[in-house]
């Protein structure tokens, strides 16, 4: 559903620690990860999305996520919102434990969208086919 590759989250996790910043132009794993969480979440929502973008403006995945922690009921009404106000470099100023508030809030935020969601149930009954075939054999090699 998210098209993560193998050994992305890892990879996005250690780039999170090092706290890399972003240069004109160029998105870091971290940024694009949740851009692309985030484009998940407003492809679902009633309002037209266009792409987002990790630039400051109006298609900013930062004013995206700003709307999300506003309107959302997952309780990050405490988290102080003022880095906003200095946009990508606001963004990079916050420390891991903020960021990983937010990576963790916007994946609660797309736990709940319909694709995610069929996505996993998929997997689950693939999953559950699988386990199922596996008990048949094991029980007719019992036999």
């Amino acid at each position: 559903a998210l098209d993560v590759k193998k050994g992305e989250a890892g990879a996005i996790l250690r780039a999170l620690i090092r706290k890399q910043s972003l240069r004109r132009g160029q998105n870091t794993l971290v940024v694009e990860f949740q851009i692309k969480l985030l484009t998940l979440i407003v492809s679902e929502s009633e309002t037209e999305s266009s792409s987002l973008t990790a630039s400051n403006g109006k298609n900013s995945w930062l004013k995206v996520l700003e709307d999300l922690i506003t309107e959302s009921d997952l309780g990050l009404k405490e988290f102080a919102l003022d880095w906003l106000n200095k946009g990508i470099n606001g963004y990079n100023d916050l420390d891991i434990s903020k960021k990983l508030i937010l990576l963790n809030f916007i994946c609660d935020e797309a736990l709940g969208t319909m694709k995610l969601r069929s996505y996993i149930d998929d997997q689950n009954a693939k999953i559950a086919e699988e386990k199922k075939a596996a008990k048949s054999k094991v029980a007719e090699a019992k036999e």
